[in-house]
């Protein structure tokens, strides 16, 4: 029963399961141990401030 319980818990936890980016639009596949760096660093499809109006825009749709 514990083992059960135990590996459980691992899946919900477990550092190299593969799940999806949760930017709208990527279909990325990824470890949730790599997921946070595509997600806030490497998505083409991640949120970031225009640096000169700061309003939130999709990394692939910003203009130069």
């Amino acid at each position: 029963m514990f083992i059960k319980l135990y590996f459980k818990e691992h899946q919900s936890e477990c550092l190299f399961k593969v799940i999806k980016c949760s930017n709208s639009g990527c279909t990325k596949m990824l470890s949730k141990r790599d997921m946070k760096t595509h997600e806030t660093l490497e998505c083409s499809r991640r949120k970031v401030d225009c640096e000169y109006c700061q309003e939130s825009v999709i990394m692939d749709q910003k203009q130069v």
